[in-house]
């Protein structure tokens, strides 16, 4: 029997700067990137892409979640950002022994 560990990521969603309608979603702890036309569809398509990347990992042999952290100044605009309801992903693999919930916040621009 495996024991479900259960991990927060944080998500930093914000307009695009060069693409007027598109926002991006930016999951820190992973320091991985998404891009959708609209604040729901970012998350969605970052929560598709922890999914797809834990998978590749366990089939690498690696532990499904890679943490490596985004820049600093990421960080620091999520100080100041706007929280919105948390989004959890169940990472549905029988080697994959991990919830994530994704606690998406808003910030501005730039």
């Amino acid at each position: 029997m495996s024991t479900r560990l259960k991990h927060e990521l944080n998500a930093l969603i914000y307009p695009a700067p060069d693409l007027p309608g598109e926002w991006i979603a930016h999951c820190l702890e992973l320091d991985l990137i998404t891009q959708g036309p609209g604040q729901g569809a970012a998350l969605e398509m970052l929560a598709e892409a922890i999914e797809l990347t834990a998978q590749e990992n366990v089939n690498r042999g690696q532990f499904a979640l890679q943490f490596r952290s985004a820049p600093r100044e990421d960080w620091q605009r999520l100080k100041g950002a706007q929280k919105l309801v948390t989004r959890i992903v169940h990472l549905p693999a029988e080697e994959i022994c991990d919830d994530v919930t994704i606690v998406p916040s808003v910030a501005s621009a730039g």
